[in-house]
């Protein structure tokens, strides 16, 4: 193979991975719109104090998209609260 033959193959192979990085970018761009969206929705939903409170949690959640970090998140605010719930319970026992 000669020079210029290696040259055009290893030119095809990078375009072929720049094409690759490029789709993965755009993937990732959609996927962080649709997260802003999402928050953007429920953020209506709850107040600023909460989603203050949400948001490094489903940032830090490790790994995975969109739909991981607010299962996350959501699994997470449902432990929360029903240690709440049962603390509450606890306490109107106590006071019962």
């Amino acid at each position: 193979m000669t020079d210029i033959q290696q040259l055009k193959r290893t030119n095809a192979g990078l375009q072929n991975k720049v094409r690759e990085l490029s789709q993965k970018l755009e993937r990732a761009e959609r996927e962080n719109g649709r997260f802003r969206r999402e928050v953007q929705s429920v953020a209506g939903l709850i107040d600023d104090e909460v989603l203050a409170t949400l948001e490094p949690i489903i940032r830090g959640c490790p790994g995975g998209g969109v739909a991981h970090r607010l299962e996350f998140a959501v699994s997470w605010v449902k432990h929360v609260g029903a240690g709440l719930q049962s603390a509450l319970s606890r306490k109107e026992n106590d006071d019962g």
